[in-house]
């Protein structure tokens, strides 16, 4: 688990300079989307989001992180892109709204 929050928070750095923004608002908008997700009147969606296991009442951002590299079927180079893909879309979808 310390390897891969090593590894979550190099990618949350990357998605940060990819976009202009700081680690901490980047978390900050993985959390409110993760919230969002949660709080989501579509039980379908809120059902989704509280698949992700969590040692708390929500995922934080490297639970979230810990999920998609499990979804994707493990750390290798090829998932990291898609991970940090869908991480960067999910801050960016806070700048949409």
């Amino acid at each position: 688990m310390e390897y891969i929050n090593f590894i979550a928070k190099h990618t949350f750095e990357a998605i940060a300079r990819r976009h202009h923004l700081s680690v901490e608002e980047v978390e900050l908008r993985l959390q409110n989307n993760i919230q969002h997700g949660i709080h989501h009147s579509d039980e379908a969606i809120r059902n989704s989001w509280r698949q992700i296991p969590c040692q708390g009442k929500e995922p934080t951002p490297e639970e979230l992180f810990d999920y998609l590299v499990d979804q994707h079927g493990g750390w290798n180079e090829g998932n990291a892109l898609w991970i940090s893909m869908e991480l960067g879309e999910m801050v960016l979808e806070e700048d949409e709204t």
